[in-house]
C-alpha cells in the first residue's frame, strides 16, 4: 500500500511540475537527459547503479525550467569544446535564466544524489 501511495505522489508531482512553463510552445525545447557514469556526482563519487527515474528539464526563453524535485541540485553547463562555462544550483523557483553571452550547442550535466544526468541544449 505504501508503494502505491508513493507512486501516486510521484505521478501527481510530475503532472504539476511544469505549470510555470510558458503557454506558447514556440521555442520550447525538451532537454533529453540520460544517466552518465563518467561524471562524478555532487558528493565526489561515481554512480554505478541505474537511477529510479530520469529527470526532465525544459529550455525556453533563455531559461532552464527544472522539476520542483530538482531544487537545490547542482548542475554544470559545458560549451562545445567541453569547457565548463557555468556551475550553479537549481534555484528555489526551479527556473534558471542563462547568461546571454553563451550560445551554441551546450551540454547540461545535472547531479541528483549519486547520479549524473547529461543532455544537450541548443541555444
Amino acid at each position: 500500500m505504501k508503494k502505491i501511495l508513493f507512486i501516486l505522489i510521484l505521478l501527481s508531482a510530475k503532472v504539476f511540475a511544469y505549470s510555470f512553463v510558458p503557454d506558447s510552445n514556440d521555442g520550447v525545447q525538451h532537454v533529453v537527459l540520460r544517466p552518465n557514469g563518467s561524471h562524478t556526482n555532487g558528493n565526489g563519487g561515481k554512480s554505478n547503479r541505474s537511477p529510479v527515474y530520469i529527470p526532465d528539464v525544459l529550455y525556453a526563453n533563455n531559461s532552464l525550467y527544472f522539476d520542483d524535485s530538482q531544487i537545490g541540485c547542482m548542475f554544470e553547463i559545458y560549451d562545445g569544446s567541453e569547457n565548463v562555462i557555468l556551475i550553479d544550483y537549481v534555484p528555489s523557483n526551479a527556473v534558471y535564466m542563462l547568461p546571454n553571452d553563451i550560445n551554441g550547442e551546450l551540454t547540461l550535466v545535472l547531479y541528483i544524489g549519486n547520479y549524473a544526468f547529461e543532455g544537450v541544449i541548443y541555444k
